[in-house]
């Protein structure tokens, strides 16, 4: 987690953040500081929730770990407990409900609901090559949180952290981005 540099050294994590508290690092931000809220409008079950989804600092979720923040997000906000895990390997350690293949359809059978995960193939991701736990190829490189929909557009919403961004977004995002859905996760 590089942050930036202070003397001419490159500062990560802890240290960069015990600088920039010190007022000694200018290159650290609010954001990597302190936590932050995301609102979302949703519809959950006909009812129109207004949800404050976290934006964890950087001191607590890596920019490379979509999986904790999605595990951590799933806790604040519906209190659901999910497994400590990889996205790939997000089946072994939580339950498979359904190949996400029709995300919109499992949502308006009410199989998708909101603090259920849901796996993503991001072809282009560094982590979309490689075994998952039990040794098969991984069939996804991404997770994020299905929040409800969109109380204007109607929109399946996703809590996600995707690199350096925490964002709340839409079905079409994901698939205008080139991600496909893979599996649909609930806690044990």
């Amino acid at each position: 987690m590089k942050i930036g540099k202070w003397k001419g050294r490159i500062l990560t994590g802890a240290a960069a953040l015990a600088l920039a508290a010190a007022g000694a690092y200018e290159l650290a931000t609010k954001t990597d500081i302190f936590d932050g809220k995301m609102p979302a409008r949703v519809v959950i079950n006909e009812e129109e929730k207004e949800l404050e989804i976290p934006a964890y600092n950087l001191a607590k979720v890596h920019p490379a770990n979509c999986s904790k923040y999605a595990r951590m997000c799933a806790k604040k906000v519906f209190g659901k407990s999910y497994g400590f895990s990889d996205a790939w390997d997000r089946r072994y350690e939580d339950q498979l409900v359904c190949n996400a293949n029709n995300l919109e359809q499992l949502a308006e059978d009410e199989v998708l609901k909101p603090g259920m995960l849901v796996t993503w193939n991001d072809p282009e991701s560094r982590y979309a090559r490689g075994r998952d736990r039990s040794g098969a190829e991984r069939n996804c490189s991404h997770v994020a949180v299905y929040v409800g929909r969109d109380s204007r557009t109607n929109e399946l919403l996703f809590a996600e952290q995707r690199g350096w961004k925490k964002q709340v977004i839409g079905y079409s995002r994901f698939k205008s981005d080139g991600l496909t859905p893979v599996e649909v996760i609930d806690s044990k």
